[in-house]
């Protein structure tokens, strides 16, 4: 499992004929490789809880599938999953939390805040 975490001034997107915006947040990319199973989501979660817990102290949170961060990718039905499970632990944590779509083209806007501590890279 590998993944960014950024904190956003804001995101936008645009999938099937619908538009989502989202006004300051962290943004998870997350990419399933090849052995990830559940455990990696409880993982995943306290990793994105500690940064905005010690950095930033937002509620709202957008999960975005992002297959580029790894060759190695688990297949597609078994990341959808995990996706699915990594979405409903982290509404425990989160007062707002989005998905983007998985697999399924979509436009993408990011406002990215500009300080090096704005971006968390992590890997299980």
């Amino acid at each position: 499992m590998r993944g960014q975490i950024w904190h956003c001034k804001e995101i936008s997107w645009t999938a099937v004929k619908s538009e989502h915006h989202l006004p300051e947040c962290l943004v998870l990319f997350e990419c399933f490789e090849t052995g990830d199973g559940e455990s990696v989501i409880t993982e995943v979660v306290r990793r994105v809880k500690q940064v905005n817990e010690k950095r930033f102290q937002l509620d709202t949170l957008a999960v975005f599938p992002f297959s580029h961060l790894s060759s190695d990718l688990l297949p597609l039905a078994e990341a959808k999953s995990l996706h699915g499970l990594l979405v409903q632990e982290a509404i425990k944590h989160f007062r707002i939390v989005e998905s983007l779509p998985f697999n399924i083209g979509k436009e993408v806007v990011l406002h990215l805040a500009g300080k090096n501590e704005d971006v968390s890279f992590f890997e299980y």
